[in-house]
């Protein structure tokens, strides 16, 4: 919910399309209608675009047991700008 008032509010004040990733596809049924209204693009289960081994550095279990996030954010920033390039005027990253 706070994701939609989130989606909400900024098509509100102008924004015209979202991207937006994930790790595992959790958010494909609170983004449906939005992606149906063609206001955003979603790569689910982003860590599954990369080979095994790069997957392993990325989701590697720290010594406490927890599994860390590593690199995703700024490969999903460069796919987002490659992507666009040439169809956006501005690109805002939050």
């Amino acid at each position: 919910p706070e994701l939609r008032d989130w989606l909400d509010y900024h098509l509100l004040v102008g924004v015209e399309h979202f991207f937006l990733s994930d790790l595992d596809g959790s958010l494909a049924g609170l983004l449906r209608s939005y992606i149906q209204q063609g206001v955003v693009t979603y790569m689910s289960d982003w860590v599954s675009h990369f080979p095994n081994k790069f997957k392993k550095f990325m989701l590697g279990s720290s010594s406490s047991g927890s599994t860390e996030k590593y690199v995703l954010e700024e490969e999903f920033y460069s796919q987002c700008i490659w992507e666009n390039r040439g169809r956006s005027r501005w690109l805002l990253f939050l």
